[in-house]
């Protein structure tokens, strides 16, 4: 892969887009954390990888505004993931941020659940 840089024209279509894939990393990294611990769910988790990867790619290739509506469809994509394996298995913050609760983890947190 080349490391080409996208030169957006519309600043406010970039941030969306920018924001987006900032939550769909930050659900894809709890997501890695689930499956580091516990193995469960591979396929549909892969099958959300791939996504993400595939839009990534899109920026180079796709006009910007629908880059931006696959990055948002991305988000709901990983908010499905989490529902299917189970909202009880992660703690969510503002921002549409999130963590994977490892096993034992009350005890290292201060009893944060």
């Amino acid at each position: 892969m080349d490391w080409r840089k996208k030169i957006w024209e519309d600043q406010d279509k970039k941030k969306e887009y920018d924001k987006n894939m900032a939550i769909a990393f930050r659900y894809s990294m709890a997501l890695e954390n689930y499956f580091d611990s516990t193995g469960n769910n591979k396929k549909i988790i892969n099958n959300v990888w791939t996504k993400e990867a595939a839009v990534r790619e899109a920026k180079f290739a796709e006009p910007e505004e629908k880059v931006v509506e696959m990055s948002a469809a991305l988000v709901d994509e990983f908010k499905k993931v989490v529902d299917l394996i189970g909202k009880d298995k992660f703690v969510f913050y503002d921002e549409d941020d999130l963590e994977y609760v490892w096993k034992n983890s009350k005890e290292k947190n201060n009893g944060r659940k």
